[in-house]
């Protein structure tokens, strides 16, 4: 058995190194605007943090390093979420039968402008001093001594398992004023449960393949919710204004239905991520 954990433990540490490899190389993109190099970026500093929270009692300063990826994340996401949203509203707008000009300016501007507002703070965060000394002590950790106590890497893996359960529990017991929240929590908690399991490599590979179908579905769900939200903001604008407000109204009928839609698929991804087959790799 501890030939197995030290292997775990090994595996984590190439995992992390990986990811902060990531992070690094994909700086410039990002600061130069490219959409897949954002998403990238986000995603390394979220596999980051959930290693760093799993591998928590190996790795020295773990808690401070998941603070300042945290921060990190947080910034690309303000770059990316408005890309993502304008997406969506393009596709939408284009299947209209009727273009409203007014409304996809209106829309598009918003958009880009959110965008562009956050580009701006992730160029000053990913060229100062401060970022430069997290990718620093990344490198540290992961060249540091880790403990002997590698077996509880699996452990820890497992508990984000649990945490899963839980969530998708909350999810399928919140009322109506509350679901969107659960839901959204429990997608945050499948992104990390995937991660997770990601850490243990090959036997728990199936698990990753569950969480990432809960991931993704209840991220349609969120990126509905998220695009109703724009949809109010500009649409009161445009009323203020004394705009028609129809396309408004049909591009927010057209969310709530991809929401109710990928809502349906979750449940039946959560069903699956609950199924203890895939399991046997927790202890």
């Amino acid at each position: 058995m501890g030939g197995t954990r030290d292997a775990v433990a090994e595996l984590a540490r190439g995992y992390v190194a990986l990811q902060a490899a990531r992070l690094r190389s994909l700086g410039p993109a990002a600061t130069a605007g490219d959409d897949d190099a954002v998403h990238d970026a986000r995603t390394a500093t979220r596999r980051l943090r959930t290693a760093l929270g799993v591998c928590a009692p190996l790795v020295a300063d773990g808690t401070r390093l998941r603070d300042g990826l945290r921060g990190v994340g947080r910034t690309l996401g303000a770059v990316r979420d408005p890309a993502v949203e304008l997406t969506w509203l393009r596709e939408a707008l284009d299947s209209l039968p009727h273009d409203d000009g007014r409304a996809r300016a209106r829309l598009v501007e918003n958009r880009l402008a959110a965008r562009q507002a956050g580009l701006v703070v992730l160029r000053r965060q990913l060229r100062s001093a401060a970022h430069g000394r997290l990718l620093a002590d990344l490198d540290a950790a992961v060249l540091g001594a880790w403990s002997p106590d590698e077996g509880r890497i699996l452990h820890r893996a497992a508990r984000e398992w649990r945490r899963l359960d839980r969530a998708l529990a909350a999810a399928d017991a919140a009322g109506h004023d509350e679901r969107d929240a659960a839901l959204h929590a429990a997608r945050r908690q499948a992104r990390r449960a995937r991660y997770a399991a990601e850490l243990v490599g090959a036997p728990a590979g199936r698990s990753v393949e569950r969480a990432e179908r809960v991931q993704e579905t209840l991220g349609r769900q969120h990126d509905a919710v998220l695009v109703r939200a724009v949809l109010a903001e500009v649409a009161t604008q445009a009323g203020a204004a004394g705009e028609d407000l129809s396309a408004y109204d049909r591009l927010a009928e057209r969310a709530a239905r991809a929401a109710a839609r990928a809502e349906d698929d979750a449940r039946r991804a959560a069903r699956r991520a609950r199924a203890t087959g895939h399991r046997r790799w927790m202890p």
